[in-house]
């Protein structure tokens, strides 16, 4: 009986693997969406903050919804990091 389990999860990893691989290989793996930001607008300036709008353009070239709960974010001037989160 546990012979028998251990083949089935090898089968089981070699297809799921395999089915990635061949996705990969014939172009049918997720894409990586684009990103531009369109806009860009001051809220509030003050001697220690500075609160900016930003709008953002993504395309999704995937079948599927793309769904965001949060990002990350560096935001540099002149090769220096002024703001991350």
């Amino acid at each position: 009986m546990k012979r028998r389990m251990l083949i089935v999860f090898f089968i089981s990893v070699a297809w799921f693997s395999g089915c990635l691989a061949v996705r990969q290989f014939f172009g049918f793996a997720p894409k990586k969406p684009k990103v531009q930001m369109v806009g860009i607008e001051v809220d509030n300036v003050s001697l220690t903050d500075l609160d900016l709008s930003v709008s953002l353009q993504i395309e999704n070239p995937n079948e599927v919804e793309l769904r965001l709960d949060g990002m990350k974010y560096r935001a540099l001037y002149q090769d220096g990091l002024i703001a991350k989160g």
